[in-house]
C-alpha cells in the first residue's frame, strides 16, 4: 500500500506540477510560481536547461523571418522601381509627342499666317481691293505676330534636333512667354463678320476670294476660318503647356522651370481674357450702336455701359402678345424685331428703348405665371414680358434686380459723394471793389467793400465796412477768450488785424485783409457753430450753411438785411 501511495502521490504531484507550470507561462510568473517551476524542473522532469529552449528557437525564427522581411521588402521596392521606370518611359514618349505636336501645329500655322499674307492682304494692297484703314482694321498685326511666331519655331525645332528624355524646353518657352502679348492687339481688332461686310461692299475683293476658294487655297473653308486662327492659337499653347507639366515628373531638370512657365503664361493669358471679356461686352454695343443708334445720332458706347445679355421673349403691348429680341445692358433696354431671317443676313427693326435709372423697379409678380414687369417711375414706362418658361423668368428678374440694386447704389454713392464735396469746400470771399458809403451823418462817408462770397457754386452778394468788421473781431475775442490767447500766434482772427492794420494799407492791401478775415471767419468751426449773429452783421442770410438754401431767396434776404446794416451803421 505504501509503494501505490507513493506512485499515486507521486503522479497527482506531477499532473499539478504541470498544470501549474502551464498557468505560469500564460499568466506571468510570479516569485512563488518560478520557485514552482524550477522545483518541478529538477525534481520531477529532472533537466535544469529546459527553460533556454524557447529562447533559442524564437531567436532562430527571428532570425528567419528577418531575411525573408527584408527579401519581400526587396522585391518590392524593386517592383516600385521598375513600375516608375516604365511611367517614366512612357511619360517620356508623351513629352516628345508633346513637342512634336508643337512644332508640327506651329509649322502649320505659320503656313496658314503666310497664306493669309501673301494672297489676301498683300495682294489686297497692290490691286488696291481694299481701302488701306479697312486693310489695317481687318488684318491688324497679322504680320508682326507671323515674324513673332517664326522666331519662335525656329528656337523650339533647333532645340528639339537634339533630343533626349532629359532635354529642357522651359528656357525657350519662357524666355517668348511674355511677347504673346502682341496677340492682344489682334484679338482687340478681330470682328467675325468682318470679311462677309467687306465682300457686300467691295464686289473685287469678293470675286478674288472666290477666286483663291475655287483653287482650293482654304483647303474647303474661307478666309474666315484662317483669321480665326491667331485667336484659338493662344489657348492650344495653354493646353500643350498644362499637358507637358503633368507628364513630366518632379526630378526631371526642367520640371521647375515649366512650372515657373505655365504661371508666366496663365498670368498673360489671363490678363487677356480678362480684357477681352469687357471687349467682346463693348463689342455688342458696338454692333447695337451700328445697328440701330447711328441713323439716330444717339450714343450708346460708354465706359461705364456693359452689355448682358440677348435673348428673345415675348414683349405685351396693348393686350397682344409680340416676339421681341431683348438687348440689356447695365442701364439700357433695347427692343427690336426681326424683319427678314435668311441665310445672308438677319435684319432687324429697332420698337423701343429705354435708360433704366435708380428710380426703376420689378413689380410684385405671381410667382405661378410666367409675367415679368419692369417699371420707370420717373419716366411713367412700364415693360411687360411674358418669358418663355420659370427658368427664364428667374434669370431675367436676377439680372433686372442686379441693375436696380447697382443703379440705386450708384445714385446714391453719388449723391453722398457730392455732399461731401459740398461739406468740404471752402468757402470763397472775394472784394469786387471799394468804393464810398454814405453815412447819416451829413457830408460823412467810409470806405465800403463789395463782397462776393461763394459756397457750392452759388454766389452771394453782400457789402461790409471797417466798423462792421471791427465789431465781429470784437465778438469773437469776448465769446472766445480762452482761444484768443491761445492761437493768437496762429489765427488771424485773433491777431487785431483789423484794429490795427487795415486802415494803414493801401487798397490792394486791404481787400487782401478782408478777404482773408472773411474766408477764415465763414470756414471756421467758431462762426459755424453758432452763426447767426456774425451772419446778421456780414449781410448772409441765416440758412447760409444750409445745402437747401435757395440763391434768390438768400440774394432777397440780403437784400432785406440792407436795413440792419444802415441803423448798425448809424
Amino acid at each position: 500500500m505504501n509503494e501505490k501511495d507513493d506512485l499515486y502521490m507521486l503522479q497527482s504531484q506531477d499532473a499539478f506540477g504541470k498544470e501549474d507550470y502551464r498557468l505560469t507561462n500564460q499568466t506571468g510568473c510570479t516569485e512563488h510560481s518560478k520557485s514552482q517551476s524550477l522545483c518541478f524542473d529538477q525534481v520531477i522532469l529532472g533537466s535544469s536547461q529546459i527553460l533556454n529552449i524557447p529562447d533559442l528557437l524564437m531567436d532562430k525564427y527571428q532570425s528567419i523571418w528577418k531575411k525573408k522581411i527584408i527579401i519581400i521588402q526587396s522585391h518590392y521596392k524593386g517592383h516600385l522601381q521598375r513600375k516608375k521606370y516604365k511611367n517614366m518611359k512612357k511619360w517620356a514618349k508623351y513629352r516628345k509627342n508633346v513637342y512634336l505636336e508643337l512644332i508640327m501645329t506651329e509649322k502649320d500655322y505659320l503656313t496658314d499666317l503666310k497664306s493669309i499674307i501673301h494672297n489676301v492682304m498683300i495682294a489686297a494692297e497692290q490691286f488696291q481691293l481694299l481701302p488701306e484703314n479697312e486693310i489695317q482694321i481687318t488684318f491688324s498685326n497679322l504680320n508682326q505676330i507671323y515674324n513673332f511666331n517664326q522666331m519662335f519655331y525656329r528656337d523650339i525645332q533647333q532645340q528639339f534636333s537634339n533630343y533626349h528624355p532629359n532635354q529642357c524646353f522651359g528656357n525657350v518657352l519662357e524666355r517668348f512667354i511674355p511677347y504673346f502679348k502682341i496677340y492682344f492687339k489682334y484679338y482687340y481688332e478681330y470682328k467675325d463678320y468682318q470679311i462677309t461686310n467687306l465682300r457686300q461692299a467691295y464686289p473685287a475683293f469678293d470675286d478674288h476670294l472666290n477666286k483663291l476658294e475655287q483653287g482650293n487655297l482654304f483647303r474647303g473653308c474661307d478666309l474666315n476660318s484662317f483669321l480665326i486662327k491667331p485667336v484659338q492659337r493662344l489657348p492650344k499653347y495653354a493646353l500643350l503647356l498644362k499637358d507637358l507639366v503633368k507628364h513630366t515628373w518632379k526630378t526631371h531638370p526642367d520640371y521647375d522651370k515649366l512650372i515657373k512657365t505655365l504661371q508666366t503664361f496663365n498670368s498673360v493669358t489671363g490678363q487677356i481674357d480678362k480684357q477681352m471679356g469687357s471687349i467682346l461686352r463693348n463689342q455688342a454695343l458696338f454692333d447695337l450702336q451700328k445697328k440701330f443708334f447711328d441713323v439716330l445720332s444717339e450714343n450708346i458706347v460708354e465706359s461705364t455701359r456693359n452689355f448682358i445679355l440677348t435673348e428673345p421673349i415675348y414683349q405685351l403691348r396693348q393686350g397682344q402678345e409680340e416676339l421681341v429680341q431683348l438687348y440689356l445692358c447695365s442701364d439700357l433696354i433695347v427692343l427690336s424685331k426681326k424683319t427678314e431671317v435668311s441665310e445672308q443676313r438677319i435684319n432687324e427693326r429697332l420698337l423701343e428703348y429705354c435708360y433704366l435709372t435708380e428710380k426703376c423697379y420689378l413689380e410684385d409678380e405671381n410667382i405661378d405665371n410666367l409675367l415679368l414687369t419692369v417699371s420707370i417711375q420717373d419716366k411713367d414706362e412700364k415693360f411687360i414680358f411674358l418669358c418663355q418658361d420659370f427658368e427664364q423668368k428667374q434669370r431675367l428678374s436676377q439680372e433686372f434686380f442686379q441693375i436696380i440694386l447697382m443703379r440705386q447704389a450708384s445714385y446714391f454713392s453719388q449723391t453722398i459723394s457730392i455732399q461731401q464735396a459740398q461739406k468740404n469746400q471752402p468757402i470763397r470771399v472775394f472784394v469786387t471793389s471799394i468804393s464810398r458809403g454814405q453815412s447819416r451823418m451829413p457830408f460823412k462817408t467810409f470806405a465800403k467793400y463789395n463782397l462776393s462770397v461763394v459756397l457750392d457754386k452759388k454766389e452771394h452778394t453782400t457789402w461790409t465796412r471797417h466798423k462792421i468788421l471791427l465789431r465781429i473781431q470784437n465778438a469773437l475775442k469776448k465769446q472766445y477768450k480762452k482761444e484768443y490767447l491761445d492761437e493768437r500766434d496762429n489765427n488771424i482772427l485773433f491777431q487785431d488785424y483789423i484794429e490795427k492794420k487795415l486802415n494803414k494799407q493801401n487798397s490792394d492791401g486791404r481787400k487782401v485783409i478782408v478777404e482773408t478775415f472773411i474766408e477764415t471767419l465763414l470756414n471756421s468751426c467758431y462762426v459755424k457753430s453758432a452763426p447767426e449773429r456774425y451772419l446778421e452783421l456780414l449781410g448772409l442770410p441765416l440758412g447760409f450753411y444750409s445745402n437747401n438754401q435757395n440763391v434768390n431767396q438768400s440774394k432777397s434776404t440780403i437784400v432785406d438785411s440792407e436795413s440792419s446794416k444802415s441803423s448798425q451803421d448809424s
